[in-house]
């Protein structure tokens, strides 16, 4: 029995209808779809709870002495300040003639 031969390649029928194949078509690889933007959202606001339970809150007596310490030192600090600007303002202001 003779094989039959394409008229442009030459090859066997057989082969030629194997190079017309389509390949399978892939898996898809590429990256896990995103969940929707509400579940997304849900989850988010679910975990911020979650963390909130575990946070460990300071007391009313913690509270009041850190409030007290933090005023303390932004007195302490403005007062720094404050003393610093009259100082060079008036060093300044006799280099300059003003006094």
């Amino acid at each position: 029995m003779a094989t039959r031969v394409t008229e442009k390649s030459g090859a066997p029928a057989s082969a030629a209808k194997e190079e017309r194949r389509k390949p399978a078509p892939a898996a898809r690889t590429g990256a896990p779809r995103r969940p929707h933007c509400f579940r997304r959202t849900w989850r988010y606001l679910h975990e911020v709870w979650g963390e909130l339970q575990r946070t460990q809150w300071p007391s009313r007596a913690e509270l009041i002495r850190s409030t007290q310490v933090v005023f303390g030192l932004l007195l302490a600090v403005g007062l720094y300040i404050f003393v610093l600007d009259v100082i060079i303002g008036f060093v300044i202001g006799a280099i300059v003639g003003r006094r």
